[in-house]
């Protein structure tokens, strides 16, 4: 992939309920947001968010299994690497950004680690290429209006989410 620029990497959070998956689906249905590549970190042992995610054939969904959120380098950087290797080889067509869709309970830092040069060592060459191909545009953060003190109070996660976010999205308003 002979890039002037490294694509944008969103990673969107939000605490469990916020809207995330809602805000995705808006943002979809934009022509802005058409080549857009969407990566969903599922947590748990049934997958149902990839299910909650409209795709058309603008966009490629890459579902990944287990945690983005742990402080294991692989799992985003193998998924931007298979976005990489599958836009080189033109199964599908050039990207202009990448969403990531955490769970509700993801810890932002680990991730973000993954995606910035510099934030965890190099492992070989496909961190190599992620760190050439991709970059960290910013944090975006849903915030559920009618809940977020009561979780705020009670989760230490939501607290990081929104501490690690560039832009807030309120939601139940």
């Amino acid at each position: 992939m002979k890039l002037d620029q490294p694509i944008p990497v969103t990673i969107l959070t939000g605490f469990l309920g916020a809207g995330k998956s809602t805000l995705l689906n808006e943002l979809l249905e934009s022509e802005a947001f058409a080549d857009t590549a969407v990566i969903i970190n599922e947590f748990g042992d049934i997958s149902i968010d990839h299910d909650l995610v409209r795709v058309n054939k603008r966009e490629m969904m890459v579902t990944t299994t287990g945690c983005l959120c742990c402080t294991v380098a692989s799992d985003i950087r193998t998924s931007l690497f298979e976005l990489y290797d599958a836009v080189e080889s033109k199964a599908v067509p050039p990207l202009k950004r990448v969403i990531v869709e955490t769970t509700g309970l993801a810890d932002p830092a680990p991730i973000i680690n993954q995606v910035t040069p510099g934030g965890l060592p190099a492992a070989g060459f496909r961190d190599h290429v992620v760190a050439r191909c991709f970059r960290l545009s910013g944090v975006v953060c849903a915030i559920d209006v009618t809940t977020i003190e009561a979780s705020m109070e009670r989760h230490f996660e939501c607290m990081k989410q929104v501490a690690f976010a560039d832009f807030v999205v309120l939601t139940k308003t």
